[in-house]
């Protein structure tokens, strides 16, 4: 708490010896005691406000003046003024100037204590009896908590505040030196500073904690400086002790919330790098399904930006023709009943394309339990389920697959052996063996015709599992076609021009180059055919490059390779929707675009 000036003097205010005022910094007088006021108070004279100085004789300004820049620049120096007064030169008076500060060490202003000068002036200079009685008179009364150490640095005074507030008495702190109550832990420390600074004799501030009369610890500082007479002799320290423990107490609070904070903000940034870099879509609404918020994973999910989609509805933004309202009835009954629901839901993003979703809604809650909105975290599923489609697709082929070698060509073989068998019963003549192999040649380009249905089956059931249904809903812009070969590029460029016409062509010889240019041009509407064997990167070099772009634009091997390992292998990059062996042909290009209109219808 800091000390008022009026305050400062209180304790003096009915002192019969001392006079007690104070001032601000220009001297100009601001409270004062009822002897001086007695002493000075004159018929023409207002005591509040008026100059200090001009009650005494003309020096007393220019002491006053370097009294002032004396104690404002060392804190220790406590100066004696002997002035005059003004209107009888025969009464003398000493003053003892000193500025007042708060327990941070910042001027409040100017206290001066006094007392007339009887007789012989050399009382000014005593052995320090005088001085030490006066101080002790001044301040025993004093709010503030001031104690006194003699020439050896023995404590000799304390006043009635500071034994009141460590609930002891002079004589326990003498006896102790002070550290009468002393917390455990600081006791040692605290009494080996003391010692080292008095002994230096220079102003100290020192913090540590007691025990109080109540059991309570409370945070002490002691500012205390050396004091000397007017001759400049050591007459011992005098300090204040100001109890700190409020402002301890919240500064070490304050600490500790700004560490829970930090800690806070360090588990805030993790969140956000998680958040950020998670790929999947994370989005924060209200209670209506209005957004609020959400990471990159969606925007990327979604097509939308984080400023397109703050303020709208989270289920009309994505709405989906796939989605059944069975679906969204369910999602809304457990958001309505506060409960959390995990489910697959399709939506559609910026580009008109379905995705579908493993989607979780979470509620938030605040403190009081009230609905705040909802978390809701979404997963792009939309490959899984292409490949379930894909599966069943080869399920089905399977199935005839089975069909046809249970049935078909069962049958051609039966009749076969059931023609061989009966010309073994005839006699043998040309006619007859003219006859049975007129109808073995029927059974067997029969037979042939059934087996390329069959390859037509398993290469249909072994390709890729990634369907190109996302990619024929759209007319492409262009056709890439990448092969060391320039006679094998040049010849399937005239085999795409015939057969999609008006379509660019564009053709590269290294991997590189191609890499190059569609990271360039990443928004061209394409299909990409690559030849596995490369002299320099190969194919699966450009693969596994190309898929880490994330562009939506297939890839559709064009080798002269029939090992049935790069057939698997080219399963395993979701990017290749299609195997084809070389050389590429119209019929082929016919078939693509039938597919494509097929999906289209």
């Amino acid at each position: 708490m800091k000390t008022s000036l009026k305050n400062s003097i209180a304790h003096l205010s009915n002192s019969s010896s001392l006079y007690a005022l104070s001032t601000d910094f220009q001297g100009n007088i601001l409270h004062y005691n009822h002897l001086f006021r007695e002493q000075f108070q004159q018929e023409n004279i207002l005591l509040d406000g008026y100059p200090f100085n001009n009650l005494f004789t003309s020096e007393a300004n220019n002491l006053f003046q370097k009294a002032l820049r004396k104690c404002m620049t060392d804190v220790s120096q406590n100066v004696r003024l002997q002035l005059t007064n003004k209107e009888d030169n025969t009464k003398k008076y000493a003053f003892d100037y000193s500025i007042l500060r708060d327990e941070d060490a910042i001027p409040q202003g100017i206290v001066l204590i006094g007392y007339p000068i009887k007789g012989n002036t050399d009382q000014l200079t005593d052995d320090g009896g005088y001085t030490s009685k006066r101080i002790k008179e001044a301040t025993y009364e004093a709010p503030a908590m001031i104690w006194m150490c003699d020439q050896q640095n023995q404590l000799c005074f304390a006043n009635a505040s500071y034994l009141a507030f460590k609930g002891t008495t002079l004589s326990e702190e003498k006896d102790s030196g002070r550290m009468q109550h002393v917390w455990g832990d600081d006791l040692e420390q605290t009494k080996k500073n003391l010692q080292s600074l008095m002994t230096q004799r220079k102003p100290f501030e020192i913090r540590y904690r007691i025990i109080r009369k109540n059991g309570k610890i409370a945070w002490v500082t002691d500012r205390a400086k050396p004091f000397y007479d007017a001759t400049g002799n050591y007459l011992g320290f005098i300090g204040v002790c100001n109890d700190v423990t409020d402002k301890i107490e919240t500064h070490l609070e304050l600490g500790k919330q700004m560490a829970e904070l930090e800690k806070l903000k360090t588990d805030q940034e993790q969140l956000n790098t998680i958040v950020t870099k998670i790929g999947s879509g994370i989005v924060i609404t209200d209670p209506t399904m209005q957004i609020s918020w959400c990471n990159p994973g969606f925007s990327n999910l979604s097509g939308y930006s984080l400023k397109e989609v703050v303020g709208r509805n989270f289920h009309q933004l994505m709405e989906s023709h796939l989605t059944e309202a069975a679906t969204i009835e369910k999602i809304e009954t457990h958001l309505q009943k506060g409960i959390n629901i995990r489910t697959e839901i399709a939506y559609q993003n910026r580009r008109g394309i379905d995705i579908w979703t493993d989607a979780v809604f979470e509620p938030i809650y605040d403190e009081r339990s009230v609905l705040k909105g909802y978390f809701i975290v979404l997963n792009d599923i939309t490959q899984i389920k292409r490949s379930e489609k894909e599966v069943k697709k080869q399920i089905d082929h399977l199935k005839k697959l089975s069909f046809i070698s249970s049935h078909e060509l069962r049958h051609e073989f039966a009749k076969m052996l059931q023609i061989l068998y009966t010309v073994k019963l005839k006699e043998p003549n040309v006619f007859h063996y003219q006859s049975a192999l007129q109808d073995i040649e029927k059974a067997a380009n029969f037979i042939n015709k059934v087996i390329y249905t069959m390859n037509d089956e398993i290469n249909f059931a072994t390709t890729s599992n990634i369907s190109l249904s996302h990619i024929l809903k759209i007319e492409l812009e262009e056709v890439v076609l990448i092969d060391d070969d320039p006679m094998v590029n040049r010849l399937n460029e005239l085999v795409l021009e015939y057969a999609m016409p008006g379509t660019r062509i564009q053709k590269f010889y290294d991997t590189a180059t191609a890499i190059s240019y569609l990271k360039d041009q990443p928004g061209i509407k394409r299909t990409i055919f690559l030849d596995l064997n490369l002299e320099k990167e190969s194919g699966w070099d450009f693969l596994e490059t190309y898929q880490a772009l994330n562009q939506p634009w297939t890839v559709m091997i064009l080798t002269s390779s029939v090992d049935q390992e790069d057939i698997a292998k080219a399963k395993q990059y979701r990017c290749v929707s299609q195997y084809l062996t070389k050389p590429l042909t119209v019929a082929q290009i016919e078939q693509l675009q039938q597919l494509r209109i097929d999906k289209v219808a």
